[in-house]
């Protein structure tokens, strides 16, 4: 998984065609310490998701 090799505080940016990945990405930084810092629908059915990537336990 990329998030693994990215350090704390840098931005990862997911595209995605699931129109379930909104709920999932809600869901997954809640029981992480990843923050969605943002997210766009383009209208097309493609969704962008920019997590910035949480301490580490």
């Amino acid at each position: 998984m990329e998030l693994k090799r990215l350090e704390v505080g840098q931005v990862l940016l997911i595209i995605s065609t699931d129109t379930g990945t909104k709920r999932d990405f809600h869901s997954f930084v809640a029981a992480t310490t990843h923050k969605l810092i943002k997210e766009e629908d383009d209208g097309s059915g493609t969704y962008r998701f920019w997590l910035e990537v949480g301490a580490r336990s």
